[in-house]
């Protein structure tokens, strides 16, 4: 093999290997509340991920379209635009997910919600 193929191929080893590991150790962290550190912000933000999949998943959040119908919890400039606290709009399902971790917004959910 050449030298470029062979640094390639042992970082996409080393790289798989990594992502292994860290599959096991979230995998190991999800059934215990023991852990500290950096698993704490780790798991604190696979939780908020788990959640808002779940709730688009289910179908409950209100969907316009391509996008979300959120309400912002704070001031926050996107794409140029500042949006302040309780400002209501649509955001993409990317930037939902994104924004719902950060704590940034809240989602309106559809009425089958509040059974």
């Amino acid at each position: 093999m050449k030298p470029g193929v062979t640094c390639d191929t042992y970082l996409n080893l080393s790289t798989n290997i990594a992502r292994s590991i860290a599959l096991l150790r979230l995998y190991d962290l999800r059934n215990s509340k023991e852990y500290s550190g950096l698993d704490t912000g780790v798991i604190r933000v696979l939780d908020s991920i788990i959640k808002v999949y779940a709730t688009l998943l289910a179908g409950l959040v209100i969907v316009i379209g391509e996008d979300a119908l959120v309400r912002f919890k704070t001031t926050v400039e996107v794409d140029g635009r500042i949006y302040r606290r309780g400002d209501i709009t649509k955001l993409s399902l990317d930037k939902l997910v994104e924004f719902t971790i950060a704590g940034l917004v809240e989602s309106f959910e559809s009425i089958a919600s509040l059974s």
